[in-house]
């Protein structure tokens, strides 16, 4: 856990921003909903967790989004709104062959663009990849897996 000024650099980048994201959004409920520190119901190790959810992968920054709200509405930690609200991003590799196994045959025009060099097909089959694991899937994992089945 991050205590100290001097620990922020041992952040990442990607993790400061997504740290900077949620100061904003808090500064602006705070500032533009009337609110003040003390009405906000969660602690401030709350975000912590969060932001250790997101950088760990259990879910995604959209899924950090709809967890941050709910933790402003309820005052609920933020692993138990990613367990009660399903929002744990998919991480098995197992699953996420089926669903590119899937997408693959029902789009056979666009893996054939993407197999004669359209790269961006390749982001129209990961879409369908996402919309069919409900924006679970991890789009990176989605993305690697793809391009495998696809050039291989």
């Amino acid at each position: 856990m991050i205590r100290y000024a001097r620990d922020f650099r041992l952040i990442p980048v990607v993790l400061l921003a997504t740290i900077c994201l949620f100061a904003l959004k808090v500064s602006g409920l705070v500032f533009d909903g009337g609110y003040t520190l003390a009405d906000l119901k969660f602690k401030p190790e709350a975000l912590l967790e969060l932001v250790g959810l997101v950088e760990s992968k259990t879910i995604s920054s959209s899924a950090a989004q709809q967890v941050f709200a709910e933790m402003f509405d309820t005052g609920k930690s933020p692993a138990a709104i990613v367990q009660e609200k399903g929002l744990a991003q998919v991480s098995d590799t197992g699953a996420i062959e089926k669903f590119c196994d899937e997408v693959i045959a029902a789009n056979p025009g666009p893996a054939n663009d993407f197999k004669s060099g359209k790269a961006a097909a390749l982001n129209f089959l990961k879409g369908q990849v996402m919309k069919l694991s409900k924006g679970k899937a991890n789009p990176a994992l989605v993305g690697e897996i793809l391009e495998k089945k696809l050039k291989g």
